[in-house]
């Protein structure tokens, strides 16, 4: 019985120093944004749960980046530089005139124009995806340029840690 006495407390004592504990002063509601430290500095950045990438526009049948989607490839890589922790998939979206073939090799030559973009931009490669989704995943439906133009693009889906 003695060494019951003795070593109950002492599990007890173990279970509940092992535990962890949820220190919330003030009654501060925790923040859901992930926190992460940059080696080169040391300085904790918050990284908000709602980023947005803007998506980038192409001609009918080409994969080069319009000069004005330059700006926007510059401002989704500047995002990207201040919060290192985040990855990209670049995702190819054509409209659905050509071949299934056709369309997802040019979503994928979208993609990777779009890719070669950010790393030139200073973003290192193992944080960017790619995937082409050929005509299959249209914004726009209906056989009119203007619904065409919206389907011709490369979404910029980010991937939190």
């Amino acid at each position: 019985m003695k060494k019951f006495a003795l070593i109950f407390p002492l599990v007890i004592l173990l279970l509940f120093s092992c535990t962890p504990k949820n220190i919330n002063n003030n009654n501060v509601v925790p923040d859901t944004t992930t926190t992460q430290i940059t080696p080169d500095t040391m300085t904790v950045v918050e990284v908000p749960p709602n980023i947005e990438l803007k998506s980038v526009y192409f001609d009918y049948d080409q994969h080069q980046i319009l000069p004005q989607y330059q700006q926007t490839m510059l401002e989704n890589a500047q995002i990207m530089q201040r919060y290192p922790s985040i990855k990209v998939r670049l995702e190819g979206n054509c409209d659905e005139r050509g071949t299934i073939e056709y369309n997802l090799a040019l979503g994928q030559k979208r993609a990777d124009a779009c890719r070669s973009y950010l790393i030139s931009y200073g973003i290192a490669s193992d944080r960017i995806t790619t995937v082409s989704y050929g005509e299959q995943r249209p914004v726009a439906l209906g056989n009119t340029e203007s619904n065409w133009r919206q389907n011709r693009r490369v979404d910029f889906k980010v991937i939190y840690p």
